[in-house]
């Protein structure tokens, strides 16, 4: 999520172009007591945004370029930008 689709585009580049090991740091997993969740390198989402094809490459072997971000309500008179694709936490 960001305020502006170019940063998005931008942070992804970062990420499919950075070495696996490197990846790891680039990527804001989810975390629950201090241990990755749901949303890390890891995980592929099964579920897509309504609308939207699900991603089920992980992020640690992802090569291909951004999908168009898209605005999003986050709260109330906040709009945000997000990737469409599932994936969530990269920051």
């Amino acid at each position: 999520m960001a305020p502006d689709a170019d940063s998005l585009m931008n942070r992804w580049h970062q990420l499919i172009t950075a070495a696996a090991e490197k990846k790891e740091a680039l990527f804001h997993p989810t975390l629950r007591d201090g241990k990755p969740a749901d949303r890390h390198i890891r995980s592929i989402v099964k579920e897509a945004i309504p609308g939207f094809e699900p991603n089920l490459t992980q992020i640690i072997d992802e090569t291909k370029p951004c999908v168009q971000p898209v605005r999003y309500v986050f709260r109330s008179f906040n709009r945000e930008w997000i990737i469409p694709n599932g994936v969530c936490g990269f920051n």
